[in-house]
């Protein structure tokens, strides 16, 4: 089941509460804040993109392309600039994104993908190039395409997997509420390699990225 009408709209207005966050932290920047927790330390303060100009509109089951491409790289970053250190708490925000409908099998998708993080030292850094939005055909459903460059390390090793990337969203939304279906990464299969599928088993192979 989806969730009743007070947290879906009380996660509805989440949207709109992250905009307009943005929006202050850029403000925050561009006035040069530093907040200062103590006499040495300080808090670095990631200053998101600003935002595309345009309407974003959200309905009852669907969102516009801005909506969706706000809440890609979103979704992007959580689970794309990572360290073995931190990925299960981002794992864990990712979760709550989730369709009920698929979360299970995307739960295991993701304990997966962090168990082999976590065992291995894995880090990676990525940097979107671009992102774009596709309707699918006859659902209410959009498919989230981010393409940019990766950085990745194994231990103290530069992953061979380390280039271009791509990664792909599924997503929809229900009652104002966007939800993840299914979610994959992509790299080219130029650089499908025996180590690097053995040391990457949850990285999808078969799609080349944009340039």
């Amino acid at each position: 089941m989806h969730l009743d009408a007070k947290e879906t709209l009380r996660r509805q207005n989440t949207i709109l509460l992250v905009i307009i966050g943005a929006m202050l932290v850029i403000n925050a920047y561009l006035f040069k804040t530093i907040i200062s927790m103590s006499d040495q330390a300080i808090v670095e303060i990631q200053v998101p993109q600003i935002l595309e100009p345009g309407k974003y509109v959200i309905g009852s089951d669907n969102a516009s392309d801005l909506v969706y491409k706000t809440w890609g790289k979103i979704w992007v970053d959580l689970l794309s600039n990572y360290s073995y250190e931190d990925v299960r708490d981002r794992a864990n925000a990712f979760i709550d994104y989730l369709d009920p409908k698929t979360a299970f099998k995307n739960k295991k998708k993701l304990a997966d993908f962090v168990n082999f993080v976590e065992e291995n030292f894995v880090s990676q850094s990525f940097q979107i190039k671009g992102i774009k939005v596709q309707r699918l055909r006859g659902t209410n459903k959009v498919k989230i395409l981010a393409y940019g460059k990766a950085l990745r390390k194994i231990g103290d090793k530069t992953d061979p997997l380390s280039g271009l990337f791509e990664y792909e969203v599924i997503a929809h939304t229900f009652n104002g509420q966007p939800y993840i279906d299914s979610f994959k990464m992509l790299v080219p299969s130029k650089k499908e390699k025996t180590k690097a599928r053995k040391d990457n088993k949850y990285v999808n192979f078969k799609s080349g990225v944009q340039k």
